[in-house]
């Protein structure tokens, strides 16, 4: 047994799942709205939190860099 039959079985099983959904059907002005209005409010709210983490990490890039800044002139003066 090769080791890419286990993917094989999951992708034939995976497309098995897939014939047996039902067909889909095209939504509706209301459903593309509330659907669309969702993924607004999270696109949003993903944003914030992007910004947020953006600032806690440039904030820790900053505490690093100063850090090894201040190490390394404490180990230039220790040296002189």
């Amino acid at each position: 047994m090769s080791s890419e039959q286990p993917a094989v079985s999951q992708l034939q099983a995976a497309r098995d799942v897939v014939k047996g959904l039902p067909e889909a059907r095209p939504m509706t002005r209301e459903e593309y709205e509330a659907q669309y209005s969702r993924l607004e409010a999270n696109a949003a709210d993903a944003k914030k939190a992007y910004i947020r983490a953006k600032s806690l990490y440039d904030g820790i890039c900053d505490d690093l860099r100063n850090l090894r800044v201040d190490w390394n002139e404490q180990e230039a003066a220790r040296k002189q």
